[in-house]
Formats: C-alpha cells, sequence, structure tokens
C-alpha cells in the first residue's frame, strides 16, 4: 500500500513509544503490532484510519492477553489513547477488524520466535553464552529485541513471516560473535524451515533498516527486562518444556493452539458495560 508506506514507520514506533497508562505486558504490545501488520499486508486501510486501527489492535490485544478485571472500560481507553472516537466507532473498528482476521488473534509475535530462537542457540551451544555482553542472555535478548522492533517499523520487511525476521536478528548476530561458525546458523534454517535465498533476502533489507538513523531511542519499557524462557540468567524447566512443546507447531503454522472467540470479546463489553 504506497498511500501508507510513509506513515506505516510512525504508526509502529508511536505504539511502541505509547503510554503504559493501563500497565499492560509487554507481550499485548507485542501482540498489538502484530494484529496491525497482518491488517497492513491483508487488507487496504485508508491512510486516515491508521491510528483508529493501532489503538483498536491495542484493545483487542488486551483483550486476548490481560486479565480480565485489568481490561480497562472502553470509555476510559478511549480518554487516554482515542480522544476524538466515540464507543460506537471503536466498538465497529473491532467488529471490522475480527472480521478481516477471521476472529483469530492469536498468532505468534516476532518477539516469541526471537525469544525462542535465542533460547535454542543458548541451550544447543552454551560457549555462545561466554560470548554474550556481561554473560547474561536476558541483557542480550533486551538488546535484540531493540533491533527486532526497529525492523517492525520498516514496511519492506512487512513481506516476510514474524519468524523470518525474527531468525534473521539471530543469525546476524551469531556472524558477528562467531565468524568463523556456521553450525548454529545452519540448524536454525533448518528448525525454522527457512530457504537460504528468502534467508539471504530478508537480511539485506534487515542490514539497511538497521542503519537507518530515523529510529528515536525507545522508552525502556518496550523491552523485556528478563527473558521468559529464563530463570536467573539460566533456561528454566519451565523454558524448556515451552520450547518442545511449541516449536513443532511453529514451523507449520505461526499461530498458537488456541482461536479467538466472539464471546471472549462480546461478553467482556457486556460484563464491563460501555
Amino acid at each position: 500500500q504506497v498511500e501508507i508506506c510513509e506513515a506505516f514507520q510512525e504508526v509502529v514506533l508511536g505504539l511502541l513509544r505509547v503510554e503504559n497508562i493501563f500497565d499492560f505486558s509487554q507481550t499485548t504490545f507485542n501482540l498489538a503490532l502484530t494484529i496491525f501488520r497482518r491488517l497492513i499486508v491483508s487488507v487496504k486501510i485508508k491512510k486516515c484510519l491508521l491510528h483508529c486501527v493501532t489503538i483498536t489492535s491495542l484493545r483487542l490485544a488486551a483483550k486476548v492477553n490481560e486479565e480480565e478485571e485489568l481490561i480497562p472500560r472502553i470509555k476510559d481507553f478511549i480518554k487516554h489513547y482515542g480522544s476524538g472516537y466515540s464507543p460506537n466507532e471503536l466498538l465497529r473498528m473491532e467488529l471490522a477488524i475480527l472480521d478481516k482476521l477471521h476472529w483469530d488473534l492469536y498468532s505468534g509475535t516476532p518477539l516469541d520466535f526471537l525469544t525462542i530462537f535465542h533460547a535454542l542457540v543458548v541451550l544447543g551451544w552454551p560457549h555462545v553464552k561466554e560470548l554474550l555482553p556481561q554473560r547474561n542472555p536476558s541483557l542480550h535478548v533486551a538488546s535484540l529485541t531493540r533491533q527486532l522492533q526497529h525492523c517492525m517499523a520498516g514496511h519492506q520487511l512487512l513481506q516476510f513471516k514474524g519468524s523470518t525476521l525474527a531468525l534473521v536478528i539471530i543469525t546476524l548476530e551469531l556472524e558477528r560473535l562467531m565468524p568463523d561458525c556456521c553450525t548454529p546458523i545452519s540448524d536454525l534454517l533448518k528448525k525454522a524451515q527457512v530457504g537460504i535465498r528468502q534467508w539471504n533476502h530478508c537480511k539485506e533489507l534487515v542490514k539497511q533498516q538497521l542503519t537507518n538513523n530515523y529510529l528515536v531511542h525507545l522508552p525502556a519499557s518496550v523491552l523485556l527486562s528478563r527473558c521468559p524462557l529464563e530463570h536467573n540468567g539460566n533456561p528454566s524447566l519451565l523454558g524448556l518444556l515451552y520450547i518442545v512443546g511449541f516449536m513443532d507447531p511453529i514451523t507449520r503454522k505461526e499461530e498458537g493452539p488456541e482461536r479467538a472467540t466472539e464471546k471472549t470479546f462480546l461478553s467482556s463489553e457486556k460484563n464491563k458495560g460501555a
């Protein structure tokens, strides 16, 4: 969509910079961005509707990820994030987005894949940990997350799946840390089922994106303070089980096991009251 290419960067960075009034988790913000990106590549969106689509994506992501009691009433949400819109306008946009995405909002985000690939590298090649900043995998994931968010603001990278984008971020870092070792990269490419041609194409665009100087410093709140798959810097048993249970479906389909239902969203509005 040529019409919104220039605005895409601003919208993505705006979502990442928005003040977290309701203390939403970072998972919620990343899912909101993923919902927005899915819409951009599948539906023609008018430039004048981008802001409404963005904040509605955030509200839908909150309904998926947050506890029901933590989801703000629609009037409170609009007060902080959508002044200028009426509750009915936002609700109509919610239904329009749900219809376009077939009520299926729960999909793997690029950050999910980044975290998983990083854990696989640390588990499969323990000596990599010695090469990390302060030998701390969690700090390293936070640094890579910043790069990933930079790339998610680039409209040229919309053509790639979130898993491919995360894979390129990880493999570029491996090339930097271990320039003479290709085994981890080859192994990750096989696990992710990404072809070498696609990987190279994505890698060149990522390099271009990372050299751009437009990205202003994002607030610390958008970065992970710790790796979800780790505890005290080491992979936890829960993390290992998570990897084993999640990697198989990931390679086939970038969606979680659950499908969002109409009941989940409509009952939320009915119970909370607009």
